[in-house]
């Protein structure tokens, strides 16, 4: 049997550890602070700006529980980039409480502080199951992450934006500056439910992702990540044709989105779809040339739709980006048999089983492969 994946957040434990870990494992508290000044004039609630001192504040102790995370990754040989320490940080926290408080400037501005207590075990569970995620699931977390990051940081530039606009605008400006306010604030939650959608997705509760997912869509239906993500949640509770919409709206909103393609183009493939599914793999594969995962699962659809050749083709592209991509190994080694050529088949089998010692299915097509040839 073929396998393939989607391009989503972190769904297993592929890769092993480096080296072993150390049984001792030390809690280690943080606190952090986050600030944001609020103009009453514009008709900003309390609540966004709470949030928007909280996301500071959060950010500012993923910073701290960076440090950490590089020194776990020194530990178990492990080279992770910045943008990957602060998205491995971001999901070991554990946020224990919060304070706020609120200080007058002047007549209209306002002073929300609100500072974090935060829990990292810098040895325990939660870092050994974030640091060995493979890494097109790193990749992919990272991806969020920094699409999340982006979406904050645009909000408040906007807001910053519009109280400079505010002071010297007419009656009649002030009145589209409030307004835009009013939406910035209603996109601001909508990424907030983005950002808890995603953190139940990491842990499979896809029941309420899926209600996060639907929540930012209600407030922002051209946040194109949440109805990535929606469908990604509709794949794995195997909803596949509301996943195929909801891919297929992410692709409307941004054309160039291969990760949606590429996810689109598996629910395809689950629903025996073969041709939209090489159709969809195709164009994620040209957005996206250095995606071990897409020539992979792009292969799967190629071995489905008996084009053996295409597929060892494939496959081949993901070997060479990742020399331990198990997957792209085994359907190789398929497309091999299927064309009878066991001697080929062999060692990609037994790559494949050496990477996955216990998955069956590959057990059981290496025994056949060696009985194929006498071994």
């Amino acid at each position: 049997m073929k396998k393939f994946g989607v391009l989503a957040a972190s769904l297993g434990l592929a890769l092993a550890l480096a080296q072993p870990v150390p049984a001792s494992a030390a809690i280690q508290t943080i606190e952090a602070s986050g600030v944001y000044v609020m103009d009453s004039r514009l008709g900003e609630t309390t609540e966004a700006a709470t949030a928007r001192a909280r996301e500071d504040a959060k950010r500012a102790a993923a910073e701290k529980a960076g440090v950490y995370v590089e020194s776990y990754s020194k530990m178990v040989n492990m080279v992770l980039e910045e943008d990957e320490v602060r998205t491995i940080a971001a999901q070991v926290l554990k946020i224990q409480g919060e304070k706020s408080k609120v200080a007058v400037l002047e007549d209209s501005l306002l002073q929300f502080t609100v500072t974090i207590t935060a829990l990292v075990d810098d040895n325990g569970p939660a870092m050994q199951e974030a640091m060995s995620a493979d890494r097109g699931t790193l990749a992919e977390s990272t991806r969020r992450n920094n699409e999340l990051q982006k979406a904050y940081d645009e909000l408040k530039q906007q807001m910053e934006d519009l109280k400079r606009q505010y002071a010297s605008a007419s009656d009649a400006q002030r009145q589209e500056i409030k307004a835009e306010a009013a939406r910035n604030t209603e996109r601001l939650g909508a990424v907030e439910e983005l950002e808890k959608a995603n953190a139940c997705y990491l842990r499979r509760n896809y029941g309420q992702a899926l209600t996060s997912y639907s929540n930012a869509i209600r407030m922002d239906s051209r946040l194109y990540e949440a109805y990535n993500g929606r469908g990604l949640t509709y794949y794995y509770m195997r909803r596949l044709n509301e996943a195929v919409n909801d891919f297929s709206q992410a692709i409307a909103l941004k054309s160039d989105f291969a990760n949606a393609y590429n996810n689109r183009g598996m629910a395809y493939g689950a629903a025996g779809q073969y041709q939209n599914a090489a159709q969809d793999l195709q164009t994620a594969a040209r957005l996206m040339p250095n995606s071990a995962e897409i020539h992979s699962n792009l292969g799967s659809v190629y071995l489905s739709l008996q084009n053996y050749d295409a597929a060892i083709g494939e496959c081949s592209k993901a070997i060479q980006l990742n020399p331990d991509y198990t997957e792209a190994y085994f359907n190789r080694s398929l497309a091999y048999g299927h064309q009878g050529r066991y001697v080929d088949a062999l060692p990609d089998a037994k790559r494949a089983q050496d990477l996955s010692p216990g998955d069956k299915s590959i057990q059981d097509w290496y025994q056949r492969v060696r009985s194929k040839v006498g071994g």
